[in-house]
C-alpha cells in the first residue's frame, strides 16, 4: 500500500493539470483495496507525517489523496458494517491535530485552490474525529477571518473609498490593491471553510450559545462587505448556521434571531443574483424550521421573497416561487392580504432601487398584487402604487418603462376612479404617448395596448378617448415623409447623443488611449447599477427618436383600435397606404414588417368602400415583399395576402 501511495504521489507531483490530477485519483480509487485497521492507521500517519515537508502542489496532492481515501473508506465501512476503530487510537488523534494545524496554515496562503482544499480537508477531519478537531478548526479559522476583516478596516480611508467606489479618480497603488485582494480572498475562503466545518459537525456543538453569538456577531460585521464573493460566502455560512441549529431554532435568543433575519434580508436585496440566491436558500430553511416564532418574521422576509419571484435571474425566480409554495401552501393569498401594507411599502421602496432589474421586478410584483388581491386589501394602497409607477414610467431602463406602462394600463382598467383620484390622467396620457414612439419595439407595442385598455375603462375622459387616439394616429402616420432617405453611416453626421451607442460609438473611439489604459477592471458579469431611475430628464441613454419609429407606434395603436372601433379605424386606411411610397431609408424593413403584421391582423375588419381603391397597390406590394431579404417581412406579407384573398378575393 505504501508503494502504491508513493507512486501516486510522484505522478500527482509531476502534473499541474487539474484534469490529469483527477484522472489519477480516480485510478487510485478503483485500485484501493479493503484494508484492515492497522493498515488504515499506517496510511493516515504516512499522510500526516509528510505534511511538514511539503509545499504547493505536493501539499495539494496529499490533501487530494486524503479526501479520496476518506470517501472510499466511509463507503466501504457503511457497506460492510465495519467500525473504523483506528480513529480512536491516541496516536491517530495526535496526528489528526497535526494534520488540522497544517490545514489551518494552508487556509491562509495566497493560492486559492490550496485554501479551498484545506477547507474541505478540515471538514473531513471534523467528520472523522469529532468535537476536539471541530473546536480547534473552528476557533482557528474564525480568528483568521476576524484578522482579514480587521486588516481591511484599518486600511487608509482613501484606499477603502477607492475600492467601494465612493470617490472618483482615486487610484490605488499596486501594493494596496494586492493587500486588499489578499484580505478579501482570505476572508471569503475563511467564511466558506467555517460553513464546511459546521456542516461536518453532527448536531449542534457543545457550546451552542457561544457559537451562535460569535458567528452572528461576525456575520453582522461583514454581510454588507463591498466584495460580492464575501457577501455570498456570508450567506453560505448563514445557511450552515441555520442548518446546524434547525432543531432548536425557536429556543435561540430573540436578539440573535433578529440579527439572522436582518442578514438574510440584506442578501435578498443584493445587486448580485448569486448573493440573492444564497440568501433565498437561507430564507427558506429559516422559515421552515421556525415554529412558534415564524409569523414574527413574515412581514420582513415574505415581501422580499415574493419580489424575487419576479426577479430577472431565472434561478432566483424559480427557487423563490418554490419556496413560497412550500412555506405557505394554499394560504399564500390570505397571507398576502393580511400583510398587504408590508408588501406594498416594500414594493414601492424598491421602485427607487439603484438596480434597474430590481425596479422592473417591483413593477411586476405590483401588477400581480393589483390583479390578485381583493379591493378591500388594495383600497388604501392604489394611490401609492400609481405614484410609484408614474416614476418608473420615466426610467432610463427600457424594461422598467415597458413594465410600468403595462401595469399602469392594468391598474387604470381595473380601478379607473381610484386612478383619477390619485393622479392627473393628462400626465399619464402624455407618458403613454411618449412611450408609444419609444426606440424599443416592445415598449411601443405595450404602450398601444395600455392606451386602448385605459381608454375603454375611463369612459370618454377628456384627455383619453377614442376620438383623441384616432386623431393622434392620424398625426403620426404622415411622419414617415420626414424620415431622411439616406442617413449617414457609422455615426458621421449624427449628434453627440446619438453616437454614444452601438457600432458608431465603438468605431469613433477604438483608438482613444485614454479610455483603454490605466482603467479599473470590472467583472464581466457585473450587475452594478448603470441606469438611473425615474424623473431622469437628461435621456442620456436614449437616442433621438426617428420619424419611422413614431409611425411604427401609430400602426401598433391603430391595430388595437381596430378591435374596438373598426368603422372609425377604416378611415385611416389611406394614411397607412401612403407609407408604401416612403420606404427609401435604412430601417424601412422594420416599419414594413409592422405594417404587414397590422394589415394581416385587421384585414377582416376592412370595409369594401375603404379598401377597394388600394387592392391593386396591395397586390403589387405583396409581390415585392415576397422577394424581400427579410424573412419576417416575407412571412407577414404572405399571411396578410391569404387573409385579404379570403376577404376580397385579391
Amino acid at each position: 500500500m505504501e508503494n502504491l501511495q508513493k507512486q501516486l504521489l510522484e505522478s500527482l507531483e509531476q502534473t499541474k493539470n487539474q484534469l490529469e490530477r483527477e484522472k489519477l485519483l480516480i485510478q487510485f480509487e478503483h485500485s484501493f483495496p479493503k484494508l484492515e485497521g492497522v493498515q488504515l492507521k499506517q496510511l493516515f500517519v504516512l499522510n500526516s507525517k509528510q505534511l511538514d515537508e511539503l509545499n504547493g502542489d505536493q501539499l495539494l496532492s496529499v490533501l487530494h489523496l486524503f479526501l479520496v481515501q476518506e470517501k472510499i473508506l466511509s463507503s466501504v465501512a457503511s457497506k460492510e458494517n465495519i467500525k473504523i476503530e483506528w480513529r480512536t487510537d491516541p496516536s491517530c488523534k495526535e496526528e489528526s491535530i497535526r494534520f488540522c494545524q497544517t490545514c489551518v496554515r494552508s487556509a491562509q496562503v495566497s493560492e486559492n485552490r490550496l485554501r479551498t482544499l484545506a477547507g474541505k480537508q478540515l471538514g473531513e477531519l471534523v467528520c472523522i474525529f469529532g468535537t476536539d478537531i471541530f473546536t480547534l478548526a473552528y476557533t482557528s479559522i474564525l480568528q483568521i477571518a476576524w484578522r482579514a476583516l480587521s486588516d481591511r478596516k484599518t486600511e487608509p480611508e482613501s484606499n477603502i473609498k477607492a475600492v467601494e467606489g465612493e470617490t472618483e479618480h482615486c487610484l490605488q497603488s499596486k501594493s494596496s490593491v494586492l493587500c486588499e485582494s489578499r484580505n478579501v480572498n482570505c476572508l471569503e475562503s475563511s467564511l466558506e471553510t467555517i460553513a464546511v466545518i459546521l456542516k461536518s459537525q453532527e448536531g449542534p456543538p457543545l457550546n451552542s450559545g457561544s457559537v451562535q453569538k460569535e458567528l452572528l456577531s461576525f456575520l453582522n460585521q461583514c454581510y454588507g462587505h463591498s466584495n460580492r464573493f464575501v457577501r455570498e460566502a456570508c450567506q453560505h455560512l448563514m445557511h450552515s448556521l441555520v442548518e446546524i441549529f434547525k432543531s432548536c431554532l425557536d429556543n435561540v435568543e430573540p436578539e440573535l434571531l433578529d440579527m439572522a433575519a436582518k442578514i438574510i434580508t440584506s442578501g435578498m436585496e443584493d445587486n448580485w443574483s448569486q448573493v440573492r440566491f444564497a440568501s433565498s436558500v437561507s430564507c427558506r430553511l429559516f422559515l421552515q424550521n421556525l415554529k412558534s416564532k415564524k409569523s414574527q418574521y413574515f412581514s420582513i422576509l415574505l415581501p422580499r421573497l415574493r419580489l424575487n419571484c419576479h426577479y430577472a435571474a431565472e434561478g432566483v425566480k424559480s427557487y423563490c416561487l418554490e419556496s413560497w409554495k412550500l412555506l405557505l401552501k394554499d394560504n399564500g393569498l390570505n397571507t398576502f392580504s393580511e400583510l398587504a401594507e408590508s408588501f406594498f411599502d416594500y414594493y414601492v421602496s424598491q421602485t427607487t432601487a439603484e438596480n434597474h432589474s430590481v425596479r422592473e421586478a417591483a413593477c411586476y410584483a405590483m401588477e400581480e398584487a393589483v390583479e390578485r388581491l381583493p379591493f378591500k386589501s388594495l383600497e388604501g394602497h392604489i394611490k401609492q402604487v400609481v405614484h410609484s409607477l408614474f416614476i418608473c414610467f420615466q426610467d432610463e431602463s427600457w424594461p422598467v418603462r415597458d413594465c410600468a406602462s403595462v401595469v399602469c394600463g392594468s391598474v387604470t382598467a381595473k380601478y379607473p376612479n381610484q386612478v383619477q383620484e390619485s393622479i392627473e390622467v393628462e400626465k399619464l396620457v402624455e407618458l403613454w404617448k411618449d412611450t408609444l414612439t419609444d426606440n424599443i419595439p416592445s415598449v411601443r407595442e405595450n404602450s398601444a395596448i395600455a392606451l386602448v385598455k385605459a381608454c375603454e375603462s375611463l369612459n370618454n375622459h377628456v384627455s383619453l378617448n377614442y376620438a383623441a387616439l384616432f386623431e393622434y394616429c392620424s398625426e403620426l402616420m404622415p411622419r414617415v415623409k420626414d424620415q431622411p432617405k439616406n442617413p449617414e453611416k457609422y455615426g458621421k453626421g449624427k449628434t453627440h447623443q446619438d453616437s454614444q451607442f452601438g457600432a458608431a460609438h465603438k468605431l469613433a473611439h477604438d483608438n482613444d488611449k485614454e479610455i483603454h489604459l490605466e482603467q479599473t477592471m470590472y467583472s464581466c458579469g457585473s450587475l452594478a447599477p448603470k441606469l438611473k431611475g425615474g424623473h431622469s430628464c437628461d435621456r442620456r441613454n436614449r437616442r433621438t427618436k426617428e420619424p419611422w419609429e413614431e409611425v411604427d407606434g401609430a400602426l401598433r395603436l391603430w391595430r388595437r383600435l381596430f378591435l374596438k372601433r373598426p368603422r372609425e379605424a377604416c378611415k385611416l386606411i389611406p394614411l397607412s397606404m401612403e407609407i408604401f411610397e416612403h420606404l427609401e431609408f435604412a430601417k424601412a424593413p422594420y416599419l414594413l414588417d409592422t405594417l404587414w403584421s397590422v394589415i394581416g391582423d385587421t384585414a377582416e375588419y376592412f370595409d369594401d368602400e375603404s379598401i377597394m381603391l388600394y387592392l391593386s397597390l396591395l397586390k403589387e406590394q405583396i409581390q415585392i415583399a415576397k422577394r424581400s431579404d427579410y424573412p419576417s417581412v416575407k412571412k407577414n406579407a404572405q399571411i396578410a395576402s391569404r387573409k385579404l384573398q379570403r376577404r376580397f378575393q385579391l
